[in-house]
């Protein structure tokens, strides 16, 4: 998306600032864009300028706005929709860092595996958190039948 809105030349020459934004996105496609479009429109800015920016999470909701296209308003108008149980678990979820699975969310967001896997797939089928594997074990997301995500 960067190089689609940036063009080749710009995102190669600098690679690693590049992936940096990517990462500091969250790979979120609207996260993204803005990202993009804020660059785009400052030629003179290098995509290490944009990436320092980001940097400080408390302030990165905050900068990813151009006009009237805003991350923060964008995610506050899709949090209020969700239903009150997805809401819960998105406030105790964000104390996780990384992939999570259903054992991870035990008892913290639900005592019940069938409730967690369930809020799995909404959180999921909503786009705030995307899969990864498959169940997490201590070595990592392996082959069972519930969602490891990330968010």
């Amino acid at each position: 998306m960067l190089e689609d809105l940036l063009g080749a030349a710009r995102t190669a020459a600098e690679r690693s600032a590049a992936s940096r934004v990517l990462r500091l996105c969250g790979g979120l496609p609207l996260a993204l864009h803005i990202a993009g479009l804020w660059s785009s429109g400052r030629p003179h800015r290098s995509l290490r300028d944009l990436a320092d920016r980001l940097t400080n999470e408390q302030d990165r909701l905050r900068f990813l706005r151009v006009g009237d296209l805003s991350l923060e308003a964008s995610v506050a108008a899709c949090y209020s929709s969700l239903p009150a149980s997805v809401r819960a678990a998105l406030l105790r979820l964000r104390r996780m860092s990384g992939d999570f699975g259903v054992d991870d969310m035990l008892p913290e967001v639900t005592a019940s595996p069938g409730m967690a896997a369930d809020l799995l797939d909404e959180l999921i089928d909503r786009q705030l958190a995307y899969a990864v594997g498959r169940s997490r074990t201590a070595g990592g997301c392996t082959g069972s039948t519930t969602p490891c995500v990330s968010t």
